[in-house]
């Protein structure tokens, strides 16, 4: 099914978190509420693991809309999952300096 046709197409629509689309080659419709990382970096992400028809559509700030056909959608939920996360904290390192006084040492 063609991009053009998959907006007006009778294709399921998965909502819920925890539904599964079919692992078939029938085109898709999936919505994902991003937590950690914006729609479009995500999007930009993903376009690489798509199939050729593939849509995506973003309502800002946090949901990605995606039609593809089912067996590449449970990639890209995989995908979403490991990516959507918590930045890692960053660590301050902060150094002492500490300074040693020169001293001379006679032998007597």
């Amino acid at each position: 099914m063609e991009k053009k046709q998959s907006s007006r197409a009778n294709i399921p629509i998965f909502l819920e978190k925890g539904q599964e689309p079919p692992p078939t080659e029938q085109m898709v419709t999936k919505l994902f509420k991003l937590r950690y990382v914006e729609a479009d970096q995500m999007r930009n992400v993903l376009n690489q693991f798509t199939s050729r028809d593939s849509d995506f559509q973003i309502f800002p700030p946090d949901t990605l809309v995606i039609s593809d056909l089912g067996l590449n959608m449970r990639r890209l939920e995989k995908l979403i999952e490991q990516l959507d996360q918590p930045a890692a904290p960053r660590r301050s390192t902060s150094f002492r300096c500490i300074t040693r006084e020169r001293r001379s040492w006679r032998r007597s």
